[in-house]
């Protein structure tokens, strides 16, 4: 039986390169590495660029999903990681992190659902 809980990360990264966020192979590959090392399992993704910049890419894990929507424009991007059960969803943002190098990081987080029984 699933415990029905789960920890919702809002991440806003500020000062990113603008070309490495505009680069949708580079952003999705990125993501799907950080999944991966962080022991998440990837059902599918999808990604999205936009005119005259900017993209957005959403990947559906088995434990929920990550979304990257980036501002080039502002040299900025929002993450927004949701895992379910037990999963770490800090391990992604480490990931993701070492990748981009925000000069400034703002998280919030979110414990969702409860441990009582819902029937």
């Amino acid at each position: 039986m699933h415990v029905f809980k789960g920890i919702h990360l809002l991440i806003d990264y500020y000062h990113v390169n603008s070309e490495q966020i505009e680069n949708i192979a580079f952003v999705e590959q990125t993501l799907c590495n950080a999944i991966n090392i962080a022991g998440f399992n990837l059902v599918r993704i999808i990604a999205e660029k936009y005119e005259p910049q900017g993209l957005s890419v959403i990947a559906m894990l088995k434990e929920s999903h990550v979304s990257i929507h980036t501002y080039p424009e502002n040299n900025s991007m929002f993450i927004d990681i949701f895992t379910c059960g037990d999963g770490v969803p800090e391990k992604i943002n480490q990931l993701l992190q070492k990748s981009f190098n925000p000069q400034y990081i703002e998280i919030t987080r979110i414990i969702r659902g409860t441990s009582k029984d819902t029937k």
